[in-house]
Order: C-alpha cells, then structure tokens, then sequence
C-alpha cells in the first residue's frame, strides 16, 4: 500500500498524530511507500517515507498561508506523476482558532475536496478533522478582540469544510463531538463517519517503578516541601478553567499547585502562594517524570475535543480528576468519581480530597488508566484503525 499524507501543521497536535502515525506505517509490511506534503520534514524515517516540501513563503500569514495551499496542490500533482497511490490522507482543523483561518489548509482542503474535477485523481481520500466549529467559538469568546473578529472571518470559509467532507470518501474525526458536527453534511451517509481517537506512547508515557518523588522534585525543581502536588499541564488560559482550580484548591492544605505550560494567565497565577508555575516542559522523557512525580493530575478546562495530556496521564498511570468535556468522559469511561461538571469548584475540591483520601480508589484508578490507555489509545491501535479503513476503501 502506498499513502499520501498533506499536513499543514508539523510541530502541534496535528503534526504529533501525523508523524506517530508515520513512524507506525514505516515498520508495517504491508505499507510499502509514505509520501508526506508538509511545509518541513520533520524527523528522520526509512527509505520507505519520503517528503515532499510545500513551502510557506512571505512574512505574514496571509502570504504564507496562501502559498501553502498552492504548493501543496502542485505537490500532490507531482507525487502523482511520480507514483501511484492507494489513499490520500489530509489532516487538518475543522477551523483554526486564529485571527483569520488557516487559510491554506482551507485551499488544500478544496483541492481535495474536488480531487477528481480538479486534479483527475480517483484515489479515495480519507480527512481527518481535528476539532469543531463550537471549540473554535469558544476560544474566540475568550481570547479577546482578536479572536473574535477571527470567529467572523472564519463563517465564508466553512463551505470549504463542507466540499471536503461530502468528496472524502471517509470521513474520521478525533471525537465524536467533531463527528456529530461533520455527519450533518451527509446525513444519509452515517457510515462514511468513523471515530478514530488521538494516540499516546504508551512506551514513553508509564509508570516508573521505585520512582522517588520527593527526590525528583528537590532535584529538578528546588521544591523541598512536603506537600501534596496537584499537576496540570498544558496552556495557562482561560478558557482552560484555572481560577476554577485554583478555588477548588484555596482551602486545602498542605496542597501545591503545579502548573506546567505558558500563556497569558501565568503572571496572575503566580502571585498565588500554593501555585508554582514551571513554564513549558517539552520533552516526553520530563512528561512522564511529571505525571510520575503528581500526587494527582487535574483538568478543570472549559471546553476541550481530545485533550492528549488526559492520555498522557493515564498511560502513565496518574489518577486524575477531570471536568466533563469532550471526550474525557470516554477516556475516564464515565466515572463519576473522578469526573466535575465545568466550573464547578467546589464538586472539584471535594472530589479531589476524597481520591487523595481513598488509598484503595487510588490505587484502582492508576491501574485502570493504565490499562485503557494501552487497549484504546496507543499508537499501534490507531495506525491498525486507520490501515484498516484504507483497506476498506482500496481493491
């Protein structure tokens, strides 16, 4: 099987999914040849995965963006003139949540989306959404005036979402939120529509055994107390639901607050005394210590789709108390022991207190994150959904 892969994105969550995806179908014997559109290589594989460079050009993104969309077509043609392949794979947002939409993953999205009058191609594609037009509204909502002059730029170019999605021959989304979205396109082609969740590694993200968390602390972070560590990962926003936390918090004692990632709310948050913020940690290997080193993860956003630092935890077999969003219900299979309605601090704080109390829950909910993390969410699993769907599709 040959596969063509189009990405804008190399270095956030949709580059992660394409190259896990990548290093997956590389060592697979019945995948003979990956071909990946993408503005950059970005890592080192076998001969059998090659790159074909859509550059971006000019300063700004509306230079670069447009450019992308149209070297990424002359691309695609070329790698076609140069092989035959069995499936076309775009990855790519629903709609960015940015000042105006990516607008090159909108031109590549059409480009494929009439594959057939455009470019001649009878090859099935298979697109692959990454989030909805709803969290895209919210963050607009909560991001200032920028965004949400973005959130009106953004309604004329959602008619290019929907040429993609009824020329796609399946249709797979992150969630089944993003599913429901996209399924109102065809709405007597339900099976076109499949959930295929993001993966985590579960080889680099588990339990450490006779991991000494006092030590780790003192050692890569000067943090010496005795406390309680309460860890959350990922941006410091506030759509994120942080001062939710931060209340549900307040009145614990011997409890630290560990944040982990930037944005526009660590200033506010580090004036609080049971708060230390650690900045962006980008290594997987200093994740995992993390994770490890957690008396507890906690997730209190306000609106997610698939959020990976959920995966991560649970492959690293961290209990957790999370909010009821997107697809954490799923991952967490709706226990309502670890499980807070958005906002509600106070059912966070209790819920928080009754884990850290209960040595045999605690316990239950390491192994059992574990477990589901490695049957649904790892990598291998993804990549066999995804080749057998290709399968499906192909003679």
């Amino acid at each position: 099987m040959n596969i063509l892969i189009v990405t804008r994105d190399t270095k956030h969550g949709i580059g992660t999914t394409v190259k896990n995806l990548v290093w997956q179908f590389e060592s697979r014997a019945d995948v003979n040849k990956v071909t990946v559109i993408a503005p950059e290589t970005f890592e080192v594989f076998t001969d059998k995965v090659n790159f074909k460079i859509a550059p971006l050009k000019g300063q700004y993104f509306f230079t670069k963006e447009i450019t992308f969309g149209i070297s990424a077509a002359k691309a695609m043609k070329e790698a076609f003139s140069e092989a035959q392949y069995d499936i076309v794979h775009l990855h790519s947002n629903i709609i960015n949540y940015g000042v105006i939409p990516r607008l090159g993953a909108k031109i590549v999205s059409t480009f494929q989306g009439t594959h057939k009058a455009l470019m001649n191609m009878t090859v099935p594609v298979v697109s692959t959404f990454h989030n909805t037009h709803k969290a895209s509204t919210l963050m607009a909502n909560v991001n200032g005036l920028k965004y949400r002059i973005g959130k009106y730029l953004h309604i004329p170019f959602m008619k290019l979402d929907s040429m993609r999605v009824h020329n796609s021959k399946i249709v797979t989304c992150v969630s089944t939120y993003t599913l429901d979205e996209v399924k109102k396109e065809r709405e007597n082609d339900t099976e076109a529509f499949v959930f295929v969740p993001n993966g985590v590694k579960t080889d680099v993200y588990h339990k450490k055994a006779s991991f000494d968390k006092a030590a780790f602390w003192k050692e890569k972070y000067g943090i010496t107390d005795d406390t309680k560590k309460l860890l959350y990962i990922g941006r410091l926003e506030s759509g994120k639901g942080l001062d939710h936390l931060v209340a549900a918090v307040a009145e614990m004692e011997n409890t630290t607050l560990i944040f982990v990632g930037d944005g526009a709310e660590r200033e506010n948050l580090e004036k609080i005394p049971f708060v230390k913020c650690l900045g962006y940690v980008g290594s997987e290997s200093d994740k995992n210590d993390l994770y490890n080193a957690a008396d507890l993860f906690v997730f209190p956003s306000l609106y997610e789709n698939f959020p990976l630092v959920i995966g991560e935890a649970m492959a690293a077999g961290t209990p957790m108390i999370a909010t009821k969003v997107g697809m954490v219900p799923y991952m967490l299979q709706d226990d309502e022991d670890v499980l807070v309605e958005p906002g509600n601090s106070e059912a966070m704080h209790q819920k928080i207190l009754a884990l850290l109390s209960n040595k045999e829950k605690y316990t239950q909910e390491s192994i059992e994150n574990r477990q589901f993390a490695e049957k649904n969410l790892s990598w291998s699993v993804v990549a066999d959904t995804y080749l057998n769907l290709y399968k499906k599709m192909t003679p």
